[in-house]
């Protein structure tokens, strides 16, 4: 794990596919819902959201991102979470 992924996982956020963020047992159950009602992409298979970035040891209305790209996701939480603290 390098660069921003691993800043994530040193700060104590996860970076998971949907399939290890459902399997997860750490997730708030408000992420976990808000998670749910956030669909899959279109018709066309753009806009999957297939990668999320989570912090466990937040409360339900804790930091939830949904993308495509896990770095994008890892450099924008990194950027709005860690270094803006």
């Amino acid at each position: 794990m390098t660069g921003n992924r691993q800043v994530l996982a040193d700060n104590g956020y996860k970076l998971a596919t949907r399939a290890e963020f459902a399997a997860a047992g750490d997730v708030p159950e408000g992420i976990r819902e808000r998670e749910a009602s956030i669909p899959f992409g279109d018709a066309a298979g753009k806009g999957q959201g297939l990668f999320i970035v989570y912090d466990p040891n937040d409360d339900n209305e804790g930091w939830l991102l949904v993308g495509d790209d896990a770095d994008e996701l890892a450099n924008e939480t990194v950027a709005e979470r860690i270094f803006n603290e």
